[in-house]
């Protein structure tokens, strides 16, 4: 299987629609489809080994996606849900203050992966919480990771759950962190997001993951 990296934009809605950054995400060669992190790993063994799967994507995505950045965006990536080798988050000093570290709700953080994160956040990394209200992070979590961003979890969008989403814009204005809503795939459902007073949305509508030569035409 031959991964590629792909790169879908996460828009802000005050004053036109704009995009902020990208989210750096992978799928096999041929496909249009994404692929999510069990499938990655199914495919470990033909890379030597999950780990270094995780490396080799990270090089590629850092490679391709930062040049797509203008000076006001950041390149988001997803922090792999395992415990990594610290030259894992070594390699991701030198652009921090190009990056979002993505850290899925779903994950387990250990103690070493706070401790890169926070070293990171200091040198001008920011960190937001991914699938936000669908995992297991509890409000202690929370603190110790004092997320600049949320992500909410599409399945808000798609049960049209928009008190939901109002109530979460306003918890995440309490911690000092954005409120970025996924899965956006209708005109209708756009418009209901900034209805509930979200800025920033990611999704279909507006854009569709991408290869980055096509960013550049």
């Amino acid at each position: 299987m031959e991964l590629v990296p792909v790169f879908q934009e996460i828009m802000d809605t005050a004053g036109g629609i704009a995009p902020i950054g990208y989210e750096a995400l992978i799928r096999a060669r041929g496909s249009l489809r994404v692929l999510e992190a069990m499938e990655v790993f199914a495919a470990a063994s033909e890379f030597g080994g999950r780990e270094k799967l995780d490396q080799q994507i990270q090089a590629i995505q850092l490679e391709q996606g930062l040049p797509l950045l203008q000076p006001n965006q950041r390149l988001f990536l997803n922090m792999p849900s395992y415990p990594v080798h610290e030259e894992y988050y070594a390699a991701l000093s030198p652009y921090a203050s190009r990056l979002v570290l993505e850290v899925s709700e779903k994950a387990k953080v250990t103690d070493a992966q706070f401790y890169w994160l926070h070293e990171l956040h200091k040198t001008g990394a920011e960190i937001a919480i991914d699938d936000f209200g669908v995992g297991s992070h509890n409000l202690a979590t929370l603190t110790k990771l004092q997320p600049d961003g949320i992500k909410l979890d599409m399945s808000f969008v798609h049960n049209q759950d928009y008190e939901t989403i109002r109530k979460v814009r306003r918890f995440a204005e309490d911690w000092n962190a954005s409120l970025i809503v996924e899965g956006i795939e209708t005109e209708q459902e756009a418009a209901a997001v900034m209805d509930a007073g979200v800025r920033y949305i990611q999704g279909f509508f507006y854009s569709r993951p991408q290869e980055a030569w096509y960013y550049w035409l």
